[in-house]
């Protein structure tokens, strides 16, 4: 365990080594000159996705820690049920001993002796943990001297998802109990406001699960430190098959199954709206576009959708919720990665709205069907109008939601795809000007194109 963490600390030294090699490259270029202006901003991109390998590494085999401690508690646990067995069947002086004669006891006086079989029992379990930890140490082994590299998998408002992959000759698959998905978020400039994060990350989770009843992968939360006081927060979730993801499955279903899963997924949207209206104190917000859903228990063989399967809401890195009509989350959050030149305007003009539409199920739904035309599917648009429609009226009769027409999904997306296009043609700009003007790194991810 002590030598695990000797090499987990060795990524600070490398990461330091890696700072004083940039300084030097930077003494050795002339300022001022092309090559510095065109190779020290991809080497200060290189930096921070090797950062971001160094970081993920970290928080990976963090996790591994984690779930190997507790599994060993859960292991414990057992054993101490055993024990407390064969104390029950101790005799009245208190006494057991296993003398020399009884260890070599015939097999049809173990099974007449109950406190030997108890024993025999906690000698298997002993025998299993020895085998546990060698597999565990092996599997640490493997992560540890792996060719890793990252794969970005997905971007979001706040965040880039992220997935280590394995390289190298010697490379093994790491056990499914390994495999998640790490959300990048914005670096927070101190440990506080991270702290705050992460306490409504878990209670967004809270509520969602225990009191609405959707479905959400497991989860967890690390704070990493970067430098200065500054830290990151990696949001970890457990991976769910790619292709059961609602945006990735329509594209195998016929369409009375798309109407289907559409109905599935406003039956969770539904289970938001009846928790917001039986209380007035916490109103809780979803992002419901169609890439949030998985259906992780489709037959992606036969691609066949009967209703029966689990619905799993992915997308839990923006926890909207308001108690007694404030806002819980510190909406900056997600002007972070907004270019500079435009923070002002959105804050102003925009973030309010973005904010409260989450909120308004009528719109939310539109968001969700306008989507298809991005993931390729606008044939089908129509279809799942009506299926919209027809559950407003039939199953969400008393939230007087009003109808979505077919102009106001078209008019929405058209607004939605111009925004999203000048959004990341400003976010360039901002990489550009941070990178070759400024001379920083740009610590966002920028997808190189949007199909809109």
């Amino acid at each position: 365990m002590n030598s695990l963490l000797k090499k987990l600390a060795h990524f600070d030294k490398l990461n330091h080594q890696k700072k004083s090699l940039h300084r030097l490259i930077c003494k050795k270029i002339p300022p001022g000159t092309a090559c510095q202006d065109f190779i020290l901003p991809p080497l200060k991109r290189l930096n921070a996705i090797n950062q971001s390998i160094l970081e993920i590494r970290f928080v990976g085999l963090t996790n591994m820690l984690d779930e190997w401690q507790k599994e060993l508690v859960e292991r414990i646990v057992s054993e101490n049920q055993i024990i407390s067995e064969a104390e029950a069947q101790l005799d009245s002086s208190g006494e057991f001993a296993a003398t020399p004669q009884n260890l070599h006891d015939s097999e049809e006086e173990r099974r007449r002796d109950p406190c030997r079989q108890i024993l025999d029992k906690l000698a298997e379990r002993l025998n299993a943990n020895v085998l546990f930890a060698k597999k565990f140490s092996k599997e640490v082994k493997a992560r540890y001297q792996q060719q890793l590299s990252v794969k970005v998998i997905g971007f979001g408002e706040i965040s880039t998802v992220l997935e280590l992959t394995g390289g190298g000759t010697y490379a093994q698959p790491l056990p499914d109990r390994y495999r998640w998905v790490y959300k990048k978020m914005p670096v927070f400039p101190h440990l506080e406001g991270a702290e705050m994060y992460a306490a409504l990350y878990r209670e967004y989770f809270s509520i969602i699960t225990v009191d609405i009843g959707i479905r959400i992968p497991q989860q967890k939360i690390h704070i990493h430190p970067v430098s200065d006081g500054k830290v990151r927060i990696y949001a970890l979730q457990e991976k769910v098959p790619v292709e059961s993801v609602g945006h990735r499955l329509i594209h195998r279903l016929e369409e009375d199954e798309c109407a289907l899963l559409m109905r599935m997924i406003l039956g969770e949207i539904k289970k938001v709206a009846v928790f917001n209206q039986r209380q007035s104190r916490i109103k809780l917000a979803i992002d419901a576009q169609i890439s949030n859903w998985a259906f992780p228990e489709v037959d992606l063989r036969e691609a066949r959708l009967s209703g029966n399967e689990s619905v799993v809401f992915i997308d839990t890195s923006s926890p909207l919720y308001r108690v007694d009509g404030i806002e819980q989350l510190d909406a900056e959050i997600f002007l972070k990665s907004t270019p500079f030149f435009l923070r002002p305007v959105i804050r102003a003009l925009f973030l309010q709205d973005v904010l409260d539409r989450y909120y308004d199920i009528h719109l939310d739904t539109v968001d969700l069907i306008a989507n298809l035309y991005k993931e390729g599917r606008p044939e089908i648009i129509p279809l799942l109008i009506s299926v919209a429609n027809a559950f407003f009226a039939n199953e969400m009769v008393d939230f007087g939601i009003q109808p979505i027409t077919l102009e106001e999904v078209t008019k929405y997306y058209k607004e939605d795809a111009f925004i999203w296009k000048f959004y990341l043609a400003a976010r360039k700009i901002d990489r550009f000007i941070t990178e070759k003007v400024l001379r920083r790194t740009y610590e966002f991810r920028l997808p190189d194109h949007v199909q809109r």
